[in-house]
């Protein structure tokens, strides 16, 4: 899985936070990818 960056202030930017959330698919309930948890 490849990791990205927030988008805020128009621009793309690395998250400060280093805690990510499963995205799971609500079918199989396979971990189809991981999105970082914005912070301020």
């Amino acid at each position: 899985m490849r990791e990205e960056t927030l988008y805020y202030n128009g621009e793309w930017q690395k998250a400060q936070s280093t805690d990510y959330t499963d995205v799971i698919n609500p079918t199989t309930e396979e971990t189809i990818g991981k999105v970082v948890n914005a912070n301020q």
